[in-house]
């Protein structure tokens, strides 16, 4: 059961960073400029640095499988996915609803 909480906080800290980071590139004036867009690359990085985090904490703690570490890193992934979902949701409702337009 520990190890699914360090894949949802994984996930949560991912998802929460890059949301964030697209609002504050907004605040800025800098979302849909090239550093916005290698900022927002940039941002990979990050979700490498995660990720290695969570495989290195998992293979710590136990003789972790290849398919335990894939597996760990899929729920990281994917947690992360939801949260940026409702983060990009919150984005184009209520910070900049003119975005997709």
């Amino acid at each position: 059961m520990r190890g699914m909480t360090l894949n949802v906080l994984g996930g949560v800290v991912l998802g929460a960073a890059s949301s964030a980071l697209i609002i504050v590139l907004h605040a800025v004036g800098l979302l849909r400029t090239p550093v916005g867009g290698r900022l927002l690359m940039a941002a990979l990085f990050l979700h490498a640095i995660v990720l290695i985090w969570v495989m290195s904490r998992h293979a710590r703690d136990e003789a972790a499988s290849f398919a335990r570490l894939l597996g760990a890193g899929l729920a990281v992934s994917l947690t992360a996915a939801v949260v940026m979902a409702l983060g990009s949701y919150v984005f184009v409702t209520a910070v900049d609803p003119s975005h997709l337009d």
